[in-house]
């Protein structure tokens, strides 16, 4: 039998070798990516989010109320095995706390609290429903503030400790006055966000977490076109929104990998400017 030369050995060698140190390579550069949880990612604002972090090299826990209905989120999961599903129904504290006890010890560098709901009546202030005014509270206000607490550990574990809150130019009591008068319940859910994140900034500094709040502009989503429709039944002038979620989750994702400690606790749009509460 002949043996091989010693040139073909060293040549084997040498591919080893480069084979063992790009899979050590590829293994460094998956161990550094940065991770974001996104809460009500299966649509809108919260999917376009999902696929430009992706594709800016994130790992992404996707969350939702009902996965196995999330059909573009699925088959974006199924081609982008960084992608983890997550069922999380942000108004339930129980599932909030199982979520957060799952990941246990996994750091998460971005907590993106995108998940909210609007309103599609417009009640004078005699008329408001107390469990309608009650479920805006609960999902836009208080669950990422409940979200934010039962995840700050795996915040604080990670690199880029961050949370940012997804809000809306509602919430500015400066700037959006008519706003209030044609729907109470969601301006003021939103301003109570805001103030909610502000206080959160206060609690978590000396940890080193950055909050960020952000307004993803007027996007054309789902949630808006119902908003339009039924504010339009009432005779509500509503400007139509400008932007795709793809150009919003554009301007959010830089938003989030360039927030800083000169942001924290600010009120900012998506186009950088920051916002008068």
């Amino acid at each position: 039998m002949k043996m091989p030369s010693l040139l073909v050995v060293v040549a084997l060698l040498l591919v080893g070798y480069v084979a063992q140190a790009t899979e050590r390579g590829h293994a460094a550069v998956a161990a550094g990516q940065p991770v974001a949880l996104i809460t009500g990612s299966d649509r809108g604002v919260g999917f376009a989010l999902t696929q430009e972090l992706v594709a800016r090299g994130w790992k992404v826990i996707a969350t939702c109320r009902d996965p196995e209905h999330a059909q573009a989120l699925q088959e974006f999961a199924a081609t982008h095995p960084v992608v983890t599903i997550e069922t999380l129904d942000v108004s339930n504290t129980s599932a909030i706390d199982a979520l957060a006890l799952k990941y246990h010890g996994k750091p998460i560098d971005a907590l993106i609290n995108n998940a909210g709901i609007g309103v599609l009546a417009f009640p004078r202030a005699g008329e408001l429903d107390p469990e309608e005014f009650q479920r805006l509270m609960l999902v836009n206000t208080y669950a990422p503030l409940r979200l934010s607490g039962a995840f700050l550990e795996q915040v604080a574990a990670s690199q880029q400790r961050k949370i940012i809150a997804i809000t809306s130019g509602f919430g500015s009591i400066w700037q959006a006055p008519q706003a209030a008068t044609v729907a109470y319940s969601y301006a003021i859910s939103k301003a109570g966000l805001n103030m909610g994140m502000r206080l959160l900034q206060n609690e978590v500094r000396d940890r080193g977490i950055v909050v960020g709040i952000v307004s993803p502009g007027p996007v054309d989503t789902d949630m808006q076109r119902g908003y339009r429709a039924a504010a339009s039944q009432t005779g509500i002038p509503i400007t139509t929104p400008q932007l795709s979620p793809a150009e919003s989750a554009r301007t959010l994702a830089t938003y989030i990998e360039t927030l800083g400690p000169d942001k924290a606790g600010r009120f900012y749009s998506y186009s950088g400017q920051e916002i008068p509460w």
